[in-house]
């Protein structure tokens, strides 16, 4: 028995959020900054808004282009597995490193350029872990240049997943590229190990960069998720419906812009943005339960397309390992878990997502294991019924010997994450974070990733050059 899903739209509420996106898109239309992307919108039927770069996207167009995506796109990690994004292909990914790492010894702190390598390093060491996510320039106290590229370098050394980005420049996004096809073998459309984000700019504007970076990424054979950030009360409407609107549109425009650029390019949607501002603290608020809806509303309708997505739902608002880090953490994944998630996460996500840390990492593979063993329901075949073992034992009788028992003790049948608290009949000897801590420690010492050497010396030699450069931003 498979457990089944959590659904937050019915069909209706979805042909409706998806008729108001249209009705958005052809009436109002999106900012396109580029002028090569609106001559070539024009070109396949997208008509002229009020203004010169304004853009209205007829639901002709929309649906010719929702035609065309790619929808079974291929991954394969550096270690050479080979992720595929049908609709029930599941797969998970982690942090490295963010503005402030929660170090449980030390608290919340500036990241440094080795925690880059050891988070890699955990997040490649931990089972349901194939693609992790390097934030680009976290690291205080060197340049910009500097940091992008000794961060990507130590991040490629201690991971043999598959890579994730966002990068904030066309420099970076160039060098995410070239150090990717080192790490590839020479070509990401033969050994796709990249993935990247490239957002639509909320409320309905498709920059200059964003558009150049979307065709950076396509040319190279990148496979992008794509789509919105937007806030309700701050760049959306504040009703959580008309946020889902706004987004889904959003989501359509760069979608749209994908097969203009090249028709068949696989794209991946999915939630995870969206969410709402604290209109009394003036405070955007990157988890909760408006977010969690709006995830998986966004989730539901690309299942809808059957468009593969990306999502992560798992930060929190706090810093700290606490009831409430637990509670937002299970709200997050128990509404998009059950739904359609090709790649899941974000393990490690803390402190409204400004924040990770090695113990949070852990314990969010933790929660997800256990889910996993939930999603997987219960096993009724005729061995697992034990009738034999039943009558063998009898009344009275005990099964510490039974053979099934001696066959599955081992096995996750039951299910218990390594770092659950364990309460032998009195207090707690440790506390989850701690188990989580001792348990990313170990890892971060003792995993050793199997990155080819001869790629890695490539890969420095690419950096020092980048470096003599002078890191100029195109």
């Amino acid at each position: 028995m498979l457990a089944q899903g959590i659904r937050v739209l019915s069909d209706a509420d979805r042909e409706r959020i998806h008729a108001a996106a249209l009705h958005v898109l052809e009436k109002g239309g999106v900012l396109v900054e580029e002028s090569d992307l609106r001559a070539q919108m024009a070109a396949r039927g997208a008509r002229p808004g009020p203004n010169a770069d304004r853009v209205r996207l007829p639901g002709g167009l929309v649906a010719d282009c929702l035609t065309t995506i790619n929808r079974a796109p291929l991954m394969r990690t550096v270690g050479g597995k080979t992720l595929t994004h049908r609709a029930a292909d599941r797969y998970y990914h982690s942090l490295v490193t963010d503005p402030y790492i929660a170090d449980y010894r030390e608290g919340l702190r500036r990241p440094r350029l080795d925690d880059i390598a050891r988070h890699a390093r955990l997040g490649d060491a931990l089972p349901l872990v194939d693609s992790i996510h390097l934030m680009d320039d976290t690291i205080p106290g060197l340049d910009s240049a500097t940091s992008e590229l000794k961060g990507l370098e130590a991040f490629v050394a201690n991971t043999t997943t598959c890579y994730h980005c966002a990068p904030g420049t066309m420099r970076g996004t160039r060098c995410w590229i070239e150090i990717a096809e080192i790490m590839a073998g020479g070509s990401l459309r033969s050994n796709p190990v990249l993935g990247a984000y490239v957002p639509v700019v909320s409320p309905l504007v498709l920059t200059d960069f964003n558009v150049k970076q979307l065709r950076m990424f396509l040319r190279a054979g990148v496979l992008c998720n794509v789509g919105p950030c937007a806030i309700a009360g701050a760049t959306a409407p504040y009703p959580l419906a008309g946020l889902l609107v706004q987004s889904w549109a959003e989501f359509l425009a760069m979608a749209v812009a994908s097969q203009v650029i090249e028709p068949g390019a696989p794209v991946m949607g999915g939630g995870g943005g969206a969410h709402h501002m604290d209109m009394r603290r003036l405070e955007s608020m990157y988890s909760g339960v408006s977010k969690a809806l709006a995830s998986a509303a966004m989730n539901e309708l690309c299942g809808w397309l059957d468009i593969p997505t990306r999502t992560g739902n798992l930060t929190t608002l706090c810093s700290n390992y606490g009831v409430q880090n637990g509670m937002e953490s299970a709200i997050g994944a128990l509404a998009t878990f059950f739904g359609r998630a090709n790649d899941y996460g974000s393990f490690g996500s803390l402190a409204n997502a400004c924040g990770m840390s090695a113990a949070q990492i852990v314990m969010h593979h933790d929660l997800i294991e256990t889910l996993e063993r939930l999603r997987r329901g219960l096993d009724a075949s005729d061995e697992k019924l034990a009738v034999a073992s039943i009558l063998a034992a009898g009344p009275r009788g005990e099964f510490m010997m039974d053979p099934l028992t001696i066959k599955y003790m081992r096995s996750d049948e039951h299910g218990f994450p390594a770092s659950y608290e364990q309460c032998h009949g009195g207090q707690d000897v440790k506390t989850m974070a701690q188990r989580a801590q001792e348990r990313a420690e170990d890892l971060m010492a003792s995993h050793r990733p199997a990155v080819p050497q001869d790629r890695l010396d490539e890969v420095h030699r690419y950096v020092e050059r980048e470096l003599a450069r002078g890191g100029q931003n195109e």
